[in-house]
């Protein structure tokens, strides 16, 4: 008898993942037993397993919470809001300041 944890169905990312056709039910599943296993997000472990590329995984995110996708390539790194925050700030909420108009910091 399939235990209770096999037998569950993927949520969330990995819905979206399996729903997109990028990974099967069954690969979702035991990619997230074994990132667990390895204490690393799911998306950590299909990176460095090679199952998906994070650029697949970034889109189906974007379409599955509904935000835009940023693209990191186009923003112009000199024009960044250099040490406006703190990086331990920074690096808690895993945020990144783009830019800056008036008083706000977007």
């Amino acid at each position: 008898m399939a235990s209770t944890q096999n037998a569950m169905k993927p949520s969330g990312l990995a819905s979206r993942l399996v729903q997109d056709q990028l990974i099967s039910e069954e690969q979702a599943r035991s990619a997230s037993n074994e990132a667990l296993k390895h204490h690393q997000t799911l998306v950590e472990y299909l990176v460095a397993q090679e199952i998906l590329d994070s650029h697949r995984i970034a889109v189906a995110a974007a379409d599955e919470f509904g935000v835009p996708l940023l693209d990191l390539d186009v923003v112009d790194l000199s024009e960044l809001p250099i040490n406006v925050v703190d990086e331990k700030l920074i690096r808690k909420h895993r945020v990144l300041p783009l830019f800056r108009r008036g008083s706000r910091l977007f």
